[in-house]
């Protein structure tokens, strides 16, 4: 929770509106108005930011019946002593599936995982610039099969209550857990090509989120690369969920048969798929076969 001083927050804020002091209008205003905000809400400049995680992302094997466990370092990087508590939630991916997340609290769902997890110390207070080792354990049912998710948040708090609003700052680290036997399959579909560009859809077909940066060569009849790039960003597709494949096939490639070789490359292990097409004299292509 942000600490309530008017007094210090105005006077971290301030030095912000001086420092604009020949730069544009509009950035003068922005300024301006996040001291006002800063003085309005209270808001003291020690609370920005003050936790800090050695990792933020962790995807784990378990054992369905098994229990299985890890550790999170907290660090506080303020000067000043604070008190932090842990909890966990649940979370899913969502469109456009490029690693956004909604969070919600710990309740049964298709792939809620935060009811098994516990951790230790759940409450702690930490000195300035100190660190404190935070253990979870993780009790999955003898049921689970493919991927679950859940995250670790920390957030700063004050034993003592206090009036008036309060914001609050918390860091997480998110879970993605794996059951031996996990299904990890992509499909392609919807495919078709339009003015030198392919074009569909992946689709998760697993039962488990799948988080990889997706790129692609194309490679002729006698295996020679004659381009490569990116298909797109990092996305976390979660199962049954499809999101849109578009790769433009360079206008160097001359008229003949060829392979586009798409590769996954996940957290563990690697999906490759692979797209014959045709190019012509003109520059259309013909998808001759897709590859599973």
């Amino acid at each position: 929770m942000f600490n309530v001083d008017d007094k210090k927050g105005a006077f971290f804020l301030f030095p912000l509106f001086i420092a604009t002091k020949g730069k544009s209008k509009m950035r003068r205003l922005l300024v301006l108005i996040f001291l006002i905000l800063g003085v309005c809400l209270n808001i003291n400049s020690s609370a920005f930011g003050q936790i800090a995680l050695d990792k933020n992302r962790e995807r784990l094997d378990i054992t369905p019946g098994g229990i299985t466990q890890g550790s999170i370092m907290v660090r506080n990087f303020t000067n000043k002593n604070i008190s932090v508590r842990g909890y966990v939630e649940d979370f899913v991916f969502i469109a456009p599936f490029n690693g956004r997340k909604k969070f919600k609290p710990a309740a049964p769902n298709p792939y809620s995982c935060a009811q098994w997890i516990t951790v230790s110390p759940q409450e702690f207070d930490l000195p300035g610039l100190g660190t404190q080792k935070v253990t979870y354990t993780i009790k999955a049912p003898a049921d689970a099969k493919g991927g679950y998710y859940g995250v670790i948040f920390f957030e700063n708090f004050k034993k003592e209550a206090v009036a008036g609003m309060g914001v609050v700052v918390r860091n997480g680290c998110s879970l993605l857990l794996e059951t031996k036997g996990s299904i990890k399959e992509l499909q392609i579909k919807n495919i078709s090509s339009e003015n030198a560009v392919i074009t569909g859809d992946f689709l998760n077909s697993g039962n488990l989120a799948l988080v990889a940066k997706p790129d692609f060569h194309v490679m002729d009849k006698k295996g020679l690369v004659l381009d490569r790039g990116d298909v797109m960003k990092e996305f976390c597709l979660p199962p049954q969920e499809k999101i849109p494949l578009k790769v433009k096939i360079a206008d160097k490639i001359p008229p003949g048969d060829y392979t586009l070789v798409l590769n996954f490359a996940l957290e563990k292990g690697v999906l490759i798929k692979e797209v014959d097409f045709s190019k012509d004299s003109t520059g259309n292509i013909k998808i001759l076969q897709v590859k599973d």
